[in-house]
């Protein structure tokens, strides 16, 4: 519908047009305006505003641009039916002068121990023999991958891992891709928390999977939220990861496990476990031990190991095996034997946990100098996390805290990336400390966030 929208401007500093933008984003985020209202012509804002036709003209080419809006000649401009999805909302691009650090995405730091393994397994997978080196009759990988890709997962869910029910696929998002397409089809409901991965709400999307967000607490999804979002949605399955869950690192308790395993058999509801950041707690247990039956679990090697491992393992229960291996036909029709062949040298040999150890202690460590260095992350910040989800005050927009970021020569994620449609956009960014390769990388980065959160948003724009 058309909105009589006029944003208050008078006491921001610069540009008309950026702040026009920044509230734009603003009153998105918060909800006042919502996917499909119309905003009031050129003229017509700027007569309400008292600035030039020139200035409303390039404030929303700047929307545009942010993917923020759309607009259509001839009948105007809209808010974006996924409006800040873009790459262009959600991570915000470092200026050309400055070396970028990436704080956005999630994934191990180079220079730990894994890397000197891989490159020493690589040279020995030359001298494999022929039929390592070849797929296999099972479209999952061949037995001997197969078997180590057990033993990985074995070191969380112990005598319930199954060579004969694991996959092998490339990486996480492949992962993704492969287990909520064994248990759901295009126009399914499949129910996850409030937040979710940024790589699940893609994939998701790219299989037209409807996602309905669960309400959570600091343990994760609520079971009575869970129950009555069953009850009310018919959902194919429940996409959950219990321990250090993303963006938020909310770990459940294990009577928190019990009970949503308890409410998922009342309705014969299969469980799609991301398993990625068990190694964090070891000690916790997995949802696939406590129901086996009915639990698709996974873990990579690419989150947990190193990024240049894009390996991953998938136990199904038996009743999705076939559909599956039918998806990883479709999709790879298999997993690059080499880089499987590696990876299984690089559990069997235990680099690989000595690789995941590492990146444990590198964790904790880090979390010390995030606590110190970043204002409001030692209250929320959780002991052996790898990220910060970092709530702002609530004068920023996630937008342009990471627009500002993003000048400063730091890519991060906004709240938008982790809502599924439909679900308030919590007012927070992602912070991915342990991506950077350097102690001293990431101290800079933080260094610049900090700069920014010492700065009102008045005196930032």
């Amino acid at each position: 519908m058309k909105m009589k929208w006029t944003p208050s401007i008078e006491q921001v500093a610069g540009a008309r047009y950026l702040a026009i933008v920044d509230r734009l984003a603003t009153d998105i985020a918060s909800g006042r305006l919502r996917s499909g209202d119309r905003l009031p012509t050129h003229r017509a804002l700027a007569e309400r505003l008292g600035v030039t036709i020139t200035t409303v003209t390039r404030a929303y080419a700047e929307a545009e641009r942010r993917g923020l809006v759309t607009a259509e000649v001839g009948r105007g401009t809209f808010v974006r039916e996924t409006a800040g999805d873009s790459p262009e909302a959600v991570v915000a691009a470092p200026v050309a002068e400055q070396v970028p650090i990436d704080m956005a995405f999630d994934r191990p730091p180079d220079g730990g121990p894994a890397i000197e393994a891989i490159a020493r397994h690589i040279a020995a997978s030359a001298h494999a023999e022929r039929r390592a080196l070849l797929p296999g009759e099972t479209p999952g990988g061949n037995i001997r991958h197969r078997e180590a890709g057990a033993r990985w997962l074995a070191r969380q869910i112990g005598e319930h891992a199954d060579p004969a029910r694991i996959v092998l696929v490339a990486g996480t998002q492949h992962a993704i891709l492969l287990s909520l397409g064994a248990v759901a089809g295009a126009g399914d409901a499949v129910l996850c928390g409030a937040l979710i991965s940024y790589g699940m709400k893609v994939g998701a999307g790219i299989q037209g999977l409807r996602l309905f967000g669960v309400d959570m607490d600091d343990e994760g999804i609520l079971p009575d939220a869970l129950n009555a979002a069953i009850r009310r949605r018919a959902p194919k399955a429940l996409y959950i990861s219990p321990t250090h869950h993303t963006p938020n690192n909310a770990t459940m308790s294990e009577a928190r496990r019990r009970r949503i395993v308890d409410v998922c058999r009342t309705h014969n509801l299969t469980i799609v476990e991301e398993d990625c950041y068990g190694f964090l707690e070891p000690a916790r247990t997995p949802l696939a031990v406590l129901a086996p039956e009915r639990t698709v679990h996974f873990s990579s090697l690419s989150k947990s190991v190193s990024a240049s491992l894009p390996v991953a393992y998938i136990q199904f229960p038996a009743r999705n095996l076939e559909r599956a291996h039918a998806n990883l036909r479709a999709t790879i029709h298999s997993t690059p034997p080499l880089m499987c062949e590696v990876a299984a040298r690089m559990v069997v040999s235990g680099d690989a946990a000595v690789a995941t150890d590492w990146y444990r202690q590198l964790a904790r460590k880090r979390g010390k100098i995030v606590r110190r260095k970043v204002p409001g992350a030692a209250a929320v910040l959780k002991n052996g996390a790898h990220q910060l989800w970092l709530p702002l005050p609530a004068s920023w927009s996630p937008g342009r805290f990471v627009e500002l970021a993003g000048k400063a020569g730091v890519r991060l994620l906004s709240g938008r990336a982790f809502t599924p449609d439909g679900t308030p956009v919590p007012n927070a960014v992602r912070v991915c400390f342990c991506a950077p390769d350097s102690e001293s990388e990431m101290a800079t980065g933080l260094d610049r966030l900090a700069e920014i959160l010492a700065v009102c948003p008045r005196e930032a724009t």
